[in-house]
């Protein structure tokens, strides 16, 4: 499975962790030394170079940390960034985690090597995990370094790319250690707003756009249902383990014959390779967009909303609409 951004500080993360520290590191500065200025490229066009630009713009003014990002190509090994492994406790919707510095836990581990990846899956199915593997096409340091842009990204559509771009400045912008969750929905909100906005701005159509996001949307709702299934069922104490492996596949295949045609993505994943890892992954950037747009309705802009999670710990930090009085922290 291929993310379009999948696991903020990803890389950054692969700078922590014993002997996968000097592997990953050296990868990483490997990888780095390695860059070109965007502007150098002459492969790519001067129409996506003046769309870059006008992206990092906009964001800028929407109170985003842009740094110096985005203004240098990194070509990888077979055009993957890196590749991932998650997994989960196999009755019990809970994530095995890795403890990184300033990121605190992440549900997920990089790597710059598929077959390492792939070794550390095999450990964690031995040890009885559902495991979920991607690939990831970005990445942000949150502001530790100017981050850059991969041939990946540039294959996207523009509004795509507008909305990746959006969604990893966020990042480097909102970032609470040990809240993956949060951190997720809370750039993918705020990518699809800026995305929106930007779109119409510059008078781009946005039925294609805006058709996708209504597709996640579904998708979302979907993981709801699922999940809300899955939980049911593993509570229940006195199942023997083999009857709970039987009525959680049979779960899975009921909810994965009523997947629309429209969601394509999902749809094209092979339907054993679903399980508890993939849910938890899947659920990570949907989850809780109604709980944001209750806490964004508060504010009179885009922009403030941004400035006022800034210095946030928690969405509770925000004050609710029936008792704000201005765009303002508690």
């Amino acid at each position: 499975m291929k993310t379009k951004s999948r696991l903020a500080l990803l890389l950054f993360s692969l700078s922590f962790s014993g002997c996968y520290v000097t592997r990953q590191a050296f990868r990483q500065t490997k990888l780095f030394l390695g860059r070109e200025p965007l502007e150098d490229i002459a492969s790519i066009s001067q129409d996506t170079k003046d769309w870059i630009r006008d992206i990092l713009k906009e964001a800028k003014n929407l109170g985003l940390n842009v740094g110096n990002s985005y203004r240098h190509v990194v070509f990888p090994k077979d055009n993957v960034v890196a590749w991932s492994v998650s997994a989960a406790h196999p009755f019990e919707l809970k994530s095995h985690t890795w403890w990184f510095p300033i990121v605190g836990d992440v549900p997920y581990k990089g790597f710059y090597e598929r077959d390492e990846r792939d070794e550390e899956a095999r450990e964690l199915e031995k040890k009885g995990f559902d495991v979920n593997l991607s690939r990831v096409a970005a990445f942000s340091s949150l502001g530790w370094f100017p981050d850059p842009l991969f041939p990946s990204m540039l294959e996207l559509q523009p509004s795509e790319l507008a909305h990746l771009l959006f969604h990893e400045l966020t990042h480097r912008t909102f970032w609470i250690p040990g809240g993956v969750d949060l951190n997720e929905n809370m750039a993918e909100f705020i990518a699809e707003k800026a995305t929106s906005a930007f779109l119409k701005k510059r008078g781009v159509a946005l039925a294609p756009y805006l058709k996708s996001r209504k597709s996640l949307n579904q998708t979302s709702q979907w993981l709801v249902s699922l999940e809300r299934d899955l939980r049911d069922l593993y509570v229940i104490k006195d199942m023997a383990p083999q009857d709970m492996k039987l009525k959680k596949e049979e779960i899975f295949r009921s909810h994965l014959n009523l997947l629309k045609a429209d969601q394509s993505r999902y749809v094209a994943i092979d339907p054993s390779k679903w399980n508890n890892a993939r849910v938890l992954a899947s659920k990570t950037y949907l989850g809780r967009q109604i709980e944001i747009e209750q806490k964004y309705a508060c504010f009179a802009s885009l922009d403030s909303f941004i400035e006022s999670i800034k210095q946030i710990k928690s969405l509770t930090d925000l004050k609710d609409c029936a008792t704000i009085v201005s765009n303002s922290l508690l």
